[in-house]
């Protein structure tokens, strides 16, 4: 560090004294916080983890609905401990796809509109498992939802 320039404090002065300039910026932001609405940055925050938050259903979900889908009463959806196997592992085939997907898709629509059309196979995912009839639709749902979540897991981290 040369000599000519000065060292200042991080948090203020060192003798402990106020500045006058410092009071006032500091009362300057005070009113400016004071005036700031927080719903539209409460709105933004919830919309930026609703990527994450899907995605960590879509991985956890499995683990609870398993046991379930192997006691059903219905003998179309009863899952056999292969038909598990594939139940839980079925989502990462659509994750590697989307992933494929995910880079082409920031390349011509940009991230925003990337991460907002991941909406629609999460949506279409769980609702096909929400209504399944048979097996095969169970593993679609979580192809779908699998699909979308590869998308998100490589666009998030793009930087912009």
């Amino acid at each position: 560090m040369d000599s000519s320039e000065e060292s200042k404090p991080l948090l203020g002065a060192v003798d402990g004294s106020v500045n006058l300039l410092d009071a006032q910026n500091d009362s300057e932001e005070q009113n400016y916080l004071d005036k700031v609405q927080n719903g539209k940055l409460y709105l933004a925050t919830f919309a930026a983890v609703l990527g994450p938050l899907s995605f960590g259903f879509v991985l956890g979900y499995s683990s609870p609905a398993i046991p379930d889908l192997q006691r059903i009463s219905d003998p179309n959806l009863r899952l056999g401990n292969e038909e598990a196997s594939w139940f839980g592992s079925v989502v990462t085939l659509g994750a590697a796809l989307g992933g494929v997907i995910g880079g082409w898709l920031v390349d011509k629509i940009g991230r925003k509109l990337s991460l907002m059309m991941c909406s629609i196979p999460f949506i279409f995912g769980f609702t096909i498992i929400i209504s399944a009839q048979s097996i095969w639709m169970l593993y679609l749902g979580r192809v779908l939802t699998g699909l979308a979540s590869g998308v998100t897991s490589l666009v998030v981290p793009v930087s912009g």
